[in-house]
């Protein structure tokens, strides 16, 4: 009862903030698989994206982007000690199949794709370091890329990201 009380008064606060600084986005709940309701992010204005730069973390954030003519991309990034996942927004307008891998910097390592989620806010996961997903649909998708916290020696550095839409 207390989780819920707490999911919705964390979800008023993050509707009521996202409201007030992007007047144009139109976010819907979603229920993530620890069964705790968090807030659906969309892409921001193309202003936002210009300046931060596509294919590049910024904070705990990498938009990706496909080149014109192209269905495969690479990215870098970089998990920190603090456990707070990368969320990579991820683009479909072609292609039903989507292969991603994850090369880190140092091998082996605890990193993985924790979550994907669906344009419609559904979510699957966890996966590995290779994600092979059939795409039931055009949109946005998210990946979020962490550790394991189920296993020791959480992962904390630098790793690659190679994504493919076909």
């Amino acid at each position: 009862m207390k989780k819920s009380y707490l999911a919705i008064c964390l979800l008023s606060l993050l509707f009521s903030c996202t409201q007030a600084g992007r007047p144009h986005e139109n976010p819907a709940p979603h229920t993530d698989t620890t069964g705790m309701t968090i807030q659906k992010d969309t892409l921001p204005d193309a202003d936002t994206t210009a300046t931060t730069g596509q294919n590049v973390q910024h904070d705990s954030v990498i938009y990706l982007a496909f080149l014109p003519d192209s269905n495969s991309l690479t990215a870098r990034g970089r998990l920190d000690a603090d456990h707070t996942p990368v969320v990579c927004y991820l683009p479909v307008a072609t292609g039903s199949k989507l292969t991603a891998f994850l090369i880190p910097a140092n091998q082996p390592a605890n990193i993985r794709f924790n979550q994907l989620f669906l344009p419609d806010g559904s979510s699957d996961g966890p996966f590995g370091q290779k994600l092979e997903y059939q795409l039931p649909q055009k949109g946005i998708y998210k990946l979020y890329i962490g550790s394991s916290l189920m296993a020791n020696d959480a992962y904390s550095g630098d790793f690659l990201l190679r994504v493919k839409v076909e």
